[in-house]
């Protein structure tokens, strides 16, 4: 009886993993990720300003006193960007269901454990061992670089998902991240 019973348990979690491999895995977004949340607002890419003109115009329109003056102009000569905050990025990982197979800090739902804490990008980045053109490229291309011992099961339409200026965006999100 005890024979049966684990063998009907274990074919169950090999059902259940298959289905959560088959929902990291789509084409799509899975069904929980479809569910109603806050669009992001996008540009057709010929009217977007580059993020380098979106850092002058901000820097530009800002009130500043004499001794902020010269810090502005000079973050936004050195190429400083702009901190992305959790509330900026997170429908961008809402809208990829990263967070079903990612651990993300400061995103709200993101305790997925099939795929690695993403604190370890940011520590990467952080330590010169990345640059924000590979992170984008992990996401763009999962396949090319698998670390650790992760089969490579990340979704492949990242690419056609979000725009670059959205990938910028979670790169440089990512990029603020460290391991605790």
């Amino acid at each position: 009886m005890k024979m049966r019973m684990s063998r009907w348990l274990m074919l169950a979690g090999g059902l259940f993993l298959l289905f959560a491999l088959a929902a990291c895995g789509s084409q799509g977004a899975p069904d929980f990720a479809k569910e109603e949340h806050t669009p992001v607002p996008t540009m057709p890419p010929a009217t977007m300003p580059s993020m380098a003109e979106a850092a002058q115009t901000q820097a530009a329109q800002a009130p500043a006193t004499a001794g902020e003056e010269a810090t502005a102009s000079e973050s936004t000569q050195a190429g400083a960007p702009e901190e992305v905050t959790a509330e900026v990025v997170q429908p961008l990982f809402d809208r990829g269901a990263c967070g079903s197979c990612h651990v993300i800090e400061g995103i709200q739902g993101s305790g997925g454990t099939l795929g690695p804490d993403l604190c370890e990008v940011g520590e990467k980045v952080q330590k010169g061992e990345k640059t924000l053109e590979d992170v984008i490229q992990d996401i763009v291309d999962p396949t090319a670089v698998v670390e650790g011992d992760y089969a490579p099961v990340m979704p492949t339409n990242f690419g056609d998902l979000y725009s670059q200026e959205e990938l910028e965006l979670i790169a440089r999100y990512l990029a603020t991240l460290t391991c605790k």
